[in-house]
């Protein structure tokens, strides 16, 4: 009996550890684009972010590319930010243009892959789920990226 348990432990704590290195698991500190994270205040995001060419109450738009997107019930907090154009880094140095393969040795494994008929989104989570990371690729290239708050 006392062998049984053993086994079944054995057996139980490598599936977990399987699993856990299935998935990459990102900090929050890299769910971030030109150092602007989500969850972070809209003044800090516009400190970092540069020239401003256009704001409304929904979203800033920076010189650089980045769309700086607030959340609704708290107008003062970043909940997205997308770069469709522009060099901005993410803190792994990923950018656009790059080839999809970076992706892998930058983030791991992404936690989701959604392939759809133009483009394929890879998406990496934070372990607590708050954050998220998308890359999307067009024809083996990052075409578009983005960092969003989930709760």
């Amino acid at each position: 009996m006392k062998m049984n348990k053993r086994r079944i432990a054995l057996l139980m704590g490598t599936l977990l550890a399987a699993t856990t290195a299935a998935y990459a698991s990102v900090t929050p500190q890299q769910v971030a684009l030109g150092g602007i994270e989500p969850g972070m205040s809209l003044e800090q995001a516009k400190s970092l972010g540069g020239e401003v060419i256009y704001a409304d109450y929904e979203k800033t738009l920076f010189k650089n590319g980045l769309i700086v997107k607030v959340d609704d019930k708290r107008p003062d907090i970043v909940e997205e930010i997308v770069l469709k154009t522009g060099e901005v880094k993410t803190p792994a140095g990923i950018t656009l243009g790059m080839s999809a393969d970076k992706l892998n040795d930058a983030y791991g494994q992404a936690d989701k892959v959604e392939v759809d008929r133009d483009d394929t989104e890879y998406k990496y989570r934070t372990a607590d789920g708050r954050k998220e990371i998308e890359f999307t690729v067009k024809d083996g290239v990052i075409a578009k990226i983005s960092c969003e708050l989930r709760d």
